[in-house]
């Protein structure tokens, strides 16, 4: 920054953060902080080079809400955080930094926990055969989606539930940011978008830890890809405890909410003074890192690639399912003008993808196909519910469900996913399909839409979803094509769906160019 004398000589998101800091330097001279003027003017630089938000005020009085999960993922059986970050605890710590130790309650920090279970019956096959079945919530994304009580669940986060958020944090489950990076880029969009609808909510995204230190890296890197990408601050959390050895150790969430409040506030919190420089050290450090303009690569069930190629050969070897998702891999490819070509003799060559359902209780015959050796990439789908029961169910079905409540069944978006990274075939270039995330957009556009167009098959809009999903991923192309004008006509919302997939494609590959 060559100057901070002129105000206008700034980019709009150097201003804001000239205006924060401008703020906070009145607030101190409104409440009589005395510095030398020389000290106050390296505290403004400090601000500045931070990219901080509008720093925490200095009066009590602020209200957080902190989101998070207090039970993993990535077992069937699920279980407590353990070692990991604990966002309950970081939500007390906060708390107490913010009250500087004081019971008085002036500042408030509310912990929304993410998981949930829900009891619901499924109508599995195209019989329709009726399932006792248990979901479970983990993600942003499925908390965001969650029917029950979603209403208010949503006031909640738009502040419209008699509380209004200055600040929020948000903190994803850390497998699901190691191994499926995608569903917490989407997580965040869904519901940084609903806090921050009314100009005030400033949010933070909070990057966690494993049991294992070496993941830490990857993690840190996830999440301030995400931050960088939908212009939301981090708090290097999991950076501060690995340093500190302090994974598994009872002052791991003091050093996580320190990282928070020095994050929004630019400046050292209140408590343990080792740890408070711990915190502030690794965000001091982190500000001088380049932003990421390179693609991410690492290879996970959502990881993008862009071939480039006028004439895209794919296989399937399904049945009607996998015919719906084709009408819409068609036209995606006519949109990019990219010629489809449709490959059944599998001896002529490498083939550039195949699709294909990958439920464990469906037809074995009719799943992905996991050959290299014939396909540079394959796709698999969770199969839908039938009709007696989809409308609900596939709403729940984002992350896990066990069917009688004790048999894991792996026929979720996540399930899919989860299967494909414990047998490791996402290093063998094989991807999931997030057709339920997807449906369940597209139904917020208009309650009335239904996921299946007759007792079994999904809807065309579903299809069209799924289709443009699936050749995003593989070319990074946009097959949206140009909007209709006529929002209440029928090809607007086929557009829709069409932008639904390839919108989802985009941030589940953690690229987000195509917003700005």
């Amino acid at each position: 920054m060559k100057s901070i004398k002129s105000q206008s000589r700034l980019p709009s998101h150097s201003r804001s953060k000239f205006t924060a800091a401008r703020q906070l330097s009145d607030k101190m001279q409104t409440a009589k902080v005395k510095l030398p003027q020389k000290l106050a003017f390296f505290f403004l630089m400090i601000t500045l080079s931070l990219g901080v938000m509008l720093p925490i005020q200095l009066q009590a009085g602020v209200n957080v809400l902190l989101i998070g999960s207090s039970y993993h993922f990535d077992q069937k059986e699920g279980g407590k955080q353990g070692k990991r970050l604990d966002p309950k605890s970081v939500a007390e710590e906060l708390a107490k930094i913010l009250n500087k130790g004081k019971r008085d309650g002036s500042s408030k920090v509310k912990f929304e926990d993410i998981y949930r279970t829900k009891e619901t019956p499924i109508a599995l096959g195209a019989g329709g055969r009726v399932v006792p079945t248990e979901f479970h919530c983990h993600s942003l994304a499925q908390y965001y989606f969650w029917p029950e009580g979603r209403e208010a669940r949503l006031k909640q986060l738009k502040g419209d539930a008699g509380t209004n958020w200055d600040y929020a944090v948000i903190v994803g489950d850390p497998y699901l940011i190691d191994k499926m990076p995608g569903i917490f880029a989407e997580g965040v969009h869904l519901i940084a978008n609903d806090l921050m609808a009314n100009g005030k909510t400033k949010t933070v995204l909070l990057a966690p830890w494993l049991e294992n230190a070496d993941a830490t890296s990857h993690l840190s890197e996830v999440v301030y890809r995400v931050g960088q990408g939908l212009d939301i601050p981090v708090a290097p959390a999991g950076e501060t405890v690995t340093k500190a050895g302090a994974i598994g150790r009872g002052d791991s969430a003091y050093l996580a909410a320190a990282s928070v409040f020095s994050t929004l506030s630019g400046r050292e919190s209140w408590g343990s003074r080792a740890n408070a420089k711990r915190a502030m050290a690794t965000i001091l450090k982190n500000r001088s890192k380049p932003v990421f303009t390179n693609p991410y690569s690492k290879p996970t069930p959502f990881t993008m690639e862009f071939m480039d190629k006028s004439v895209l050969t794919f296989n399937q070897t399904g049945s009607s399912s996998e015919q719906g998702i084709k009408g819409g891999i068609i036209n995606a490819m006519k949109q990019c003008k990219i010629t489809p070509q449709e490959v059944k003799n599998l001896d002529q060559g490498l083939i550039d993808f195949n699709y294909g359902r990958a439920n464990s209780n469906f037809e074995s015959n009719k799943r992905y196909k996991v050959d290299p050796r014939k396909f540079h990439r394959s796709y698999g789908f969770p199969m839908q519910e039938a009709k007696g029961t989809a409308a609900v169910s596939m709403l729940y079905g984002i992350d896990k469900r066990y069917f009688n409540k004790q048999s894991y069944d792996d026929g979720t978006d996540l399930g899919v996913a989860y299967d494909m990274c414990r047998d490791k075939e996402v290093e063998k270039n094989i991807r999931a399909v997030p057709i339920r995330l997807m449906w369940a957009k597209i139904q917020d556009l208009d309650p009335v839409l239904r996921p299946l167009r007759d007792n079994w098959h999904m809807s065309r809009l579903a299809d069209a979803a799924s289709g443009t999903f699936i050749v995003t991923l593989i070319t990074g192309k946009d097959p949206r094509g140009d909007e209709p004008k006529d929002k209440a006509a029928p090809e607007w919302k086929s557009w829709k769906a069409r932008a639904i997939g390839y919108e989802t494609a985009m941030r589940m590959g953690l690229n987000f160019d195509f917003q700005k």
